[in-house]
């Protein structure tokens, strides 16, 4: 979102703390990503802005209580961030070339454009803390959230939540690839 840009000048030498508490950062991400996660308690980010001789450095923490499906059953696993970052971003190569030193552009090279940019009229930089909070919220989430450690999870054939239900499937243990191989015999003389 544009309004959520922030002129670097405006951002004082030894740092400036900004809270963002607004949950429409979290849901216009979330439905943007069709990631299927539902905020349970409100989710806030804290973070410090540390301007740099070659960059900006975000040093935060995110807070809150999201509901993610569970990989193995898809009932709410329940997760509780509390997720501390350390970021750097570097100016983009524009701004530092314009300094009356030798610029090696290869150092800054991946500069991410949704956080930080050079201003449409010249007239500075600009950071978009929520867009990098956003990158780590999705860091801080769990790469296969589980509803408890102990999850039994579907049963492929018919279904059933193995969690809550029985099911009198019968499943093949092995490679089913070998399953011609299951009756072998081998005598050893």
């Amino acid at each position: 979102m544009e309004k959520d840009w922030i002129l670097l000048q405006s951002i004082p030498v030894a740092g400036k703390k900004i809270l963002l508490e607004d949950q429409r950062i979290w849901l216009s991400h979330l439905e943007e990503f069709g990631l299927h996660c539902r905020i349970v308690e409100p989710v806030t980010a804290e973070i410090t802005i540390l301007p740099q001789a070659e960059g900006v450095l975000f040093r935060g923490r995110i807070r809150g209580t999201v509901a993610l499906p569970c990989d193995r059953c898809a009932n709410d696993s329940i997760v509780v961030l509390n997720h501390a970052f350390d970021s750097f971003e570097a100016f983009p190569v524009e701004v530092l070339s314009g300094a009356h030193v030798h610029v090696d552009e290869t150092l800054f090279g991946e500069v991410d454009a949704a956080v930080i940019r050079n201003t449409a009229h010249g007239g500075g930089v600009e950071i978009n803390p929520a867009a990098l909070t956003w990158e780590e919220f999705s860091l801080a989430l769990p790469v296969k959230p589980l509803c408890n450690d102990a999850c039994k999870g579907l049963c492929p054939l018919c279904g059933a939540n193995k969690n809550t239900e029985g099911c009198s499937c019968r499943i093949e243990d092995g490679d089913s690839r070998m399953a011609a191989l299951r009756g072998l015999t081998i005598n050893r003389k």
